[in-house]
C-alpha cells in the first residue's frame, strides 16, 4: 500500500507537526500491532526493531525510556513480531525515524511504535512516496518483492525477506532453520498434521546422525577398553600434569583413538535443538497447527489440560497444569538409562547429570512451545531405540572380539621351562 503527503499540507489522521517545528509532517504507526496487550514474554510474543541499511538488518535498542532515532539513510526500517511484520519502504528523502516502546497513551503499559517525520522544503507542493508492507513475517510472502513479482514496483535488492530472520544472535542458525522448514512443509504435504510431520523429521534427523550415534558408541566401549592404562598413567604423573597431557596424547595417537569422537553428535544435536526453537517460535505456517484435538491445538505455543487462572503458582508464575514437559522428564530419565556405560554408574557426578539436570530442564522448558518438546521427547524415545540396536551390535561384536582371542591362545606355544641343572 502507498502513502502520499504534500510537503507542506497534511494528511488527515496521520501526521502533526512536531513540536519544535524542524518537520513538515510526521507520520505514526502504532501503539500497537493487533491485538492490545499489557507486556509481551518474548516467548508468545514480541516485537523486534529493525533497519536495512547497506545492504545488512541492524536491531535497534529499544526500551520503554529510551528511543531509537536514525538520520542516515535507510532501505527500510520494520517493527517486527512473531508472526506479522510492518515495513516501510521511503523514496529518497532523508526522512527522520524512531523507533518506540513507550505507549503515550493513558491506559496503555507497552507499545510498539514507529514515527517517520518529513523534514522541512521550500517548494510549496512536493510528492511523498511510501510503501508499506503489514502482512506475515515469512520468507514466502516477502521474496514476491525482492524477485520483482509485486505490481507496486520493483523493489529487487532491497532485500524484504530478510526482515522475516529476526532471530538475534541465533540468526547464525537460519540456513539450518530453512532446511528443516522445507523438511517440515514437505512432511506436511504428505500428511497433514505438523505434529506428525515433527515426528518425521525428528526421525529423519535421527537416521541422518545414526552413523556418528554408532561411531560415538564404539568409540566408549574403546574408551573402557583404554581405562585401566589411562589410570596407570594418571597415577604415574599426577605430579606432572605436563607429562601426563603427552603421554595421554601419545596413547591416543597410539591406539588410534579420538577422545571427542563420543561428543560429536551431541555438539551436532545443539544447534539442531536451537535452530528448532527458532522455527516453533517463528514459522508462520505452525501458528494454530493441530496436533490431537483436545490436548495439543497450537504446536507454537505451550499446550495444558488444566487452567486455573487468574491464580498462579507462587515463585513460577504458572497459570496452567501441563503434561508435555512431565513426559519429557520421563523420557529423559529413561533415556539417560539406557544411554548410561558402565564406568558412569558409579560415578557420583553422572548420576547428578542423569537425575538433576532433566528435572532443571522441566523448569525451563514447562513455556515453551509445544512442537519443541514433541521433537524432544521423540527425538529421546528414538535415541533409546537407537541405543538399543547399538548395545546388541556391541555385544555381538565384543563376543567377536572375545571368540577370536580364545581361538588366538589355542595357538600360542608356552615358553620351554629350563631344566635345573
Amino acid at each position: 500500500m502507498t502513502g502520499r503527503g504534500g510537503g507542506e499540507g497534511k494528511i488527515p489522521a496521520l501526521d502533526f507537526t512536531s513540536k519544535d517545528g524542524a518537520a513538515a509532517y510526521t507520520l505514526s504507526f502504532g501503539p500497537q500491532i493487533g491485538p492490545s496487550f499489557d507486556a509481551l514474554d518474548e516467548r508468545q510474543d514480541y516485537r523486534h526493531y529493525l533497519a536495512f541499511i547497506d545492504g545488512t538488518v541492524k536491531t535497534q535498542k529499544v526500551s520503554d525510556s529510551e528511543d531509537a532515532h536514525l538520520d542516515s539513510s535507510l532501505t527500510w526500517a520494520s517493527i517486527a513480531g512473531k508472526y506479522f511484520s510492518l515495513i516501510v519502504v521511503p523514496d529518497n528523502t532523508a526522512y527522520r525515524y524512531t523507533f518506540s516502546a513507550s505507549p503515550r497513551e493513558a491506559g496503555l503499559s507497552a507499545a510498539s511504535r514507529l514515527f517517520i517525520e518529513r523534514p522541512r522544503i521550500n517548494a510549496s507542493i512536493q510528492n511523498d512516496v511510501l510503501y508499506f508492507y503489514l502482512g506475515p513475517k515469512t520468507s514466502q510472502a516477502l521474496e514476491i518483492y525482492d524477485t520483482n513479482k509485486s505490481t507496486l514496483g520493483n523493489f529487487t535488492g532491497y532485500g524484504l525477506s530478510a526482515a522475516a530472520n529476526t532471530s538475534g544472535f541465533w540468526a547464525i542458525l537460519n540456513p539450518l532453520e530453512w532446511v528443516l522448514k522445507r523438511l517440515l512443509t514437505l512432511f506436511y504435504y504428505l500428511i497433514p498434521n505438523y505434529g506428525v510431520a515433527i515426528i518425521l523429521v525428528t526421525l529423519l534427523v535421527k537416521l541422518i546422525l545414526f552413523p556418528l550415534t554408532k561411531k560415538s558408541s564404539e568409540g566408549t566401549l574403546r574408551m573402557q577398553a583404554l581405562s585401566p592404562k589411562i589410570k596407570e598413567i594418571q597415577a604415574k604423573y599426577k605430579d606432572n600434569p605436563q607429562k601426563m597431557q603427552v603421554e595421554m596424547g601419545a596413547l591416543y595417537k597410539k591406539e588410534g583413538y579420538n577422545p571427542l569422537s563420543g561428543c560429536l553428535p551431541m555438539l551436532i544435536q545443539i544447534p539442531i535443538f536451537f535452530a528448532m526453537y527458532n522455527m516453533f517460535n517463528n514459522h508462520f505456517d505452525l501458528r494454530g497447527a493441530i496436533f490431537i484435538p483436545g490436548w495439543i491445538p497450537d504446536l507454537s505455543l505451550p499446550e495444558y489440560i488444566l487452567s486455573f487462572a487468574p491464580y498462579k503458582i507462587p515463585i513460577f508464575g504458572w497459570s496452567e497444569l501441563r503434561i508435555l514437559p512431565f513426559i519429557y522428564v520421563g523420557s529423559q530419565l529413561l533415556y539417560g538409562k539406557v544411554t548410561q556405560t558402565p564406568d558412569q554408574a558409579g560415578n557420583s557426578q553422572m548420576k547428578m547429570m542423569l537425575y538433576v539436570l532433566p528435572v532443571v530442564f522441566f523448569f525451563v522448558l514447562y513455556n515453551v512451545p509445544s512442537g519443541l518438546l514433541v521433537y524432544w521427547i521423540f527425538s529421546n524415545v528414538l535415541t533409546m531405540v537407537q541405543q538399543l540396536i547399538i548395545n546388541k551390535y556391541m555385544a555381538k561384536k565384543r563376543a567377536g572380539i572375545k571368540q577370536i582371542e580364545e581361538e588366538q591362545k589355542k595357538y600360542i606355544v608356552p615358553p620351554k621351562k629350563k631344566k635345573r641343572r
